[in-house]
């Protein structure tokens, strides 16, 4: 197995370099190694700002960055500290010391610096193997195509020999990464192979608003890339699409869905395989909800059997005004009421909603300056507004 060759190839030259550097330096090393493991995350914010000198700024991107190099600082200040002191003692025996102490002192320092080393391979080999975890437990959710680079395919072979050797149970005690992190790999990995869910994924009361701005239509819109999408293109080349880079780039968008998921991630990841939001289902005017037209025209009817036809004519003439009309319940308690007309403008009415008993809630609207109250009602999948002597009926 490829784990075990690198970690035989590894104890073979680490026990070499130990002989060779002797005890003092490996020992160093030694220390360093456990004090970088467990100060690099909580030091690493003090790299940030320099990282942001060169342009380095998305939190993701930080978050691997930043740890990673205050790792490396840590171990090059033990193995500078080493050096010195290592020159030292080499200087005290060379000079100050009889030949037989000089050689018993070299003897004894270059085997213990083989245990040591040994030692050290073992550290390292834990450190590889829980960066390959979190690695790896990313790539292989959005692998799957036989166009995977290279990269990915070897760091999920990498990740399958540690399941096969049971080296992800000796090293899952020490992974630093949250547990949002891995939901978080999840929920990326089931939008990527199930492109179908992202209408569920907009449905989803968090991203509402969200999934109004236009450059996430117009995702939805490119019956180009939706086909490449659903033909399962390699992740790679996903990710790099002019319509996915953009999003991913943008530092902003990233910790503003973050904000807005408040780090709940099981919520989100249980409803994509659902449905259904533990957190948000019990508020049930919460959604988007589109006018229909036929429904509310047969309550206008049913309400009023002996409806003349002039007035049947002005019941459909004032309803079908509404045809595109569109409310979204946000979970900060707005509402959102949009108009399209048939010169592709859009009136916009924006207010609150408070909640109630029995799906019963409070409507407030501004629209032209005049604002109405209305109590409305969800029934099932129905959202009922009374308007104007109707009752104007949404669907979820």
């Amino acid at each position: 197995m490829i784990l075990w060759i690198f970690a035989g190839c590894l104890l073979a030259v680490l026990g070499v370099i130990g002989y060779y550097q002797g005890a003092i330096r490996v020992a160093f090393s030694l220390v360093g190694l456990f004090f970088a493991a467990v100060l690099a995350i909580p030091l690493g914010g003090l790299l940030k700002p320099i990282f942001s000198i060169f342009s380095l700024t998305h939190p993701l991107l930080l978050a691997f960055v930043a740890p990673a190099a205050m790792y490396v600082l840590i171990l090059i200040i033990f193995k500078s500290s080493a050096l010195a002191v290592h020159k030292k003692i080499d200087t005290h025996y060379k000079y100050k010391e009889s030949d037989t102490q000089r050689m018993l002192w070299e003897r004894v320092n270059g085997r213990l610096g083989i245990c040591l080393g040994l030692a050290n391979a073992t550290l390292y080999l834990f450190l590889l193997a829980v960066v390959a975890y979190m690695l790896g437990y990313f790539t292989i959710q959005v692998s799957g195509s036989e166009m995977d680079s290279i990269w990915v395919k070897m760091v999920n072979a990498v990740a399958g020999d540690l399941e096969k050797t049971r080296m992800d149970k000796a090293s899952a005690p020490f992974i630093p990464a949250p547990e949002g992190y891995f939901d978080g790999a999840d929920i990326l990995g089931d939008i990527y192979h199930n492109p179908l869910k992202q209408s569920r994924l907009s449905r989803y009361p968090v991203f509402l608003t969200l999934a109004e701005q236009k450059e996430f239509k117009d995702i939805g819109k490119d019956g180009t890339f939706q086909q490449k999408w659903l033909e399962g293109r390699p992740f790679g080349e996903f990710i790099n699409d002019p319509k996915i880079k953009p999003l991913l780039d943008n530092a902003g968008l990233y910790t503003n869905v973050l904000t807005m998921l408040g780090g709940d991630m099981k919520d989100l990841k249980g409803y994509l395989e659902t449905g259904k939001s533990l957190k948000y289902d019990d508020e049930k005017i919460l959604g988007r909800w589109e006018f229909d037209l036929k429904t509310s025209l047969n309550m206008a009817k049913k309400s009023k059997p002996n409806m003349g036809s002039a007035e049947l004519r002005w019941a459909k003439r004032t309803l079908g005004a509404l045809k595109n009309a569109s409310l979204v319940a946000t979970i900060d308690n707005r509402v959102i009421f949009k108009l399209p007309s048939t010169n592709n403008v859009v009136r916009t009415s924006q207010g609150a909603w408070k909640g109630g008993a029995d799906g019963k809630y409070s409507l407030r609207l501004s629209d032209g300056g005049k604002n109405w109250e209305v109590q409305v009602a969800v029934e099932s999948d129905k959202l009922l507004v009374p308007r104007e002597g109707f009752t104007l009926v949404f669907e979820k």
